[in-house]
């Protein structure tokens, strides 16, 4: 599978999925026509890192569970599904789409910056009021720690990638995310966050940085290697484009048929 369809939700689940999670939204607008399974019992509010990412001390751990059965599959979402199912199957393929992620921006980075910083840490969450809408993070890189009486603070960039369109902002902790439609997309950013060291709960965001601790966002996966790179090696990202440019005409060059050559 070429890399761009795994970073690609919709490219990658939306044969099986698009019209059922229409299907599904629909039943959700305005409770005409909810699935049968989703009457059967009332449904809990799901809850998300970015519905109580900062609340009430709550932030969110980071340590991962315990193995399980490896997600190499997708799950299929269908109109049938009651809203957990819903969220589980969001949650699940999001975390498909984490892992490979990782996979291919750390191949990638790590053939122009060998010795970057960049560590996996994959978790996966979903919209709580868009329960097929999801991003999971990639990776992180640690920036700086810091020793108090009270606790080791450390600040982290972590690098996430949501399967919709969406525009980041940390004003409202409680609600970083302001999805563009209703349809399938994608949208890489990178956010600072100051996590407890010894507790693994995030503190809250570190506004200190540009944006609000928003270092990039972008639908392009080009220019989310360009940023994702230079941020874990301590580059310009110019100095990354660049690199990228040069690799990719050195490609081209190779392709080509050598004067007097035919293909």
């Amino acid at each position: 599978m070429a890399a761009a369809e795994k970073l690609s939700y919709e490219a990658r689940f939306g044969d099986d999925i698009r019209g059922n999670v229409a299907a599904v939204r629909a039943a959700m607008a305005g409770g005409k026509g909810i699935p049968q399974s989703a009457q059967t019992a009332p449904q809990k509010e799901l809850k998300g890192k970015h519905t109580n990412w900062f609340t009430d001390g709550k932030g969110y751990s980071d340590e991962q569970p315990a193995p399980a059965q490896q997600r190499s599959r997708y799950k299929q979402i269908t109109p049938g599904m009651a809203l957990k199912e819903l969220a589980e199957a969001t949650l699940n393929n999001m975390s498909v789409m984490g892992e490979d992620g990782f996979q291919e921006f750390e191949k990638r980075m790590r053939r122009m910056v060998p010795d970057h910083r960049m560590v996996r840490s994959i978790k996966a969450t979903i919209l709580n009021d868009k329960p097929h809408f999801g991003s999971c993070r990639i990776g992180k890189v640690p920036l700086k720690r810091v020793e108090t009486e009270e606790a080791v603070i450390v600040t982290e960039l972590q690098y996430y990638i949501a399967n919709f369109n969406t525009v980041i902002n940390t004003d409202d902790p409680t609600k970083i995310h302001t999805p563009q439609g209703n349809d399938f997309g994608r949208t890489f950013f990178g956010v600072v966050v100051d996590v407890n060291e010894t507790t693994g709960k995030a503190i809250g965001f570190n506004k200190s940085y540009p944006q609000g601790g928003v270092v990039f966002q972008t639908n392009s996966s080009k220019d989310a290697l360009m940023f994702m790179t230079a941020f874990s090696s301590g580059k310009k990202p110019q100095e990354i484009r660049d690199m990228m440019d040069k690799a990719a005409q050195q490609v081209a060059q190779a392709q080509s048929p050598a004067p007097g050559m035919r293909r």
